[in-house]
């Protein structure tokens, strides 16, 4: 459609992993990240509830803010604002999708800001073809479903260095060439 991958031939293994898609776990217990914005609701009156029983699902408010949430849970729970506590969940998101967040987030996103005019979306993202899924296809993901736009028209993949046994140079396999 709209997104061009170069060299083409990698647009197999693009649409092959979005075929066969799956929900993946967003959230990591570290004491970095974007916090998830979903808060638990309990009414001040109430007795302890377990927020990981599936029966009580309905008690997680997803919103952008602490205030946001409060209004919802109120609504939600038939109450006023004050006799309302929320919890914030403590897990952060998950790397990829933080980065899938990067394209727009950096631009002052979800406000309209002179910079998101001006450098969202971009024409051009060059990565290495290793991440195609796990970075590049959730930032199409997110720009699609939080912007209405592509974060960029075309993907340039570029070669990966490898060591002499093919694998991809990392620093934690302690394959990397030291540069002094």
């Amino acid at each position: 459609g709209d997104l061009k991958i170069d060299p083409a031939e990698h647009e197999k293994t693009w649409f092959q992993w979005l075929d066969n898609i799956r929900d993946w776990c967003i959230s990591r217990q570290l004491w970095w990240g974007h916090q998830i914005p979903a808060w638990f609701a309990t009414k001040k009156d109430e007795k302890f509830m377990n927020k990981n029983d599936m029966a009580n699902n309905d008690r997680w408010i997803v919103a952008r803010s602490e205030e946001e949430a409060l209004a919802s849970a109120a609504k939600r729970l038939g109450c006023d604002q004050d006799e309302i506590v929320l919890e914030r969940d403590e897990d952060v998101l998950d790397t990829w999708f933080s980065s899938g967040l990067f394209p727009f987030s950096v631009m002052g996103w979800p406000e309209n800001t002179d910079d998101l005019k001006a450098f969202y979306p971009t024409s051009l993202l060059e990565t290495g073809l290793d991440i195609l899924f796990f970075w590049v296809a959730r930032m199409v993901m997110m720009g699609l479903e939080l912007t209405d736009t592509l974060p960029f028209h075309t993907v340039f993949l570029h070669a990966m260095v490898r060591d002499k046994e093919g694998r991809k140079m990392s620093k934690s396999i302690g394959n990397v060439i030291d540069p002094l």
